[in-house]
């Protein structure tokens, strides 16, 4: 049956859904701090978003992450929030907190109307 298939040796239902009028936005960004940083995409309403670090990290950039937010208002529709991770303490805490570096490159891939 079409749509049905495994991933990672798990079996699983693919659902095979094809949208009319979907963009995909690319961008390689360079973040500003350890605030959410807003992309805007050009998409008039994003409906799923990736990230990911640009390159290799260190202790002081070890994640990115994004979400599309409620898409009216926080943030305006069209664009996402974008924040970069550190560890908490490289010699013995590895929990995440907001990165202070800034210029660190992150792929932006958004996908919307």
């Amino acid at each position: 049956m079409p749509g049905e298939g495994t991933i990672g040796g798990s079996e699983c239902l693919i659902e095979n859904v094809q949208y009319s009028g979907l963009k995909v936005y690319v961008e390689r960004h360079l973040n500003a701090g350890a605030a959410d940083t807003v992309v805007c995409t050009g998409l008039e309403r994003v409906v799923a978003v990736a990230v990911g670090l640009d390159g290799d990290s260190g202790d002081g950039q070890i994640q990115a992450s994004a979400s599309i937010g409620d898409q009216a208002g926080s943030p305006a529709a069209g664009s996402v929030y974008v924040k970069l991770w550190k560890v908490t303490n490289a010699a013995n805490d590895c929990t995440p907190a907001a990165a202070d570096d800034t210029g660190v490159a992150i792929t932006v891939v958004a996908v919307g109307y």
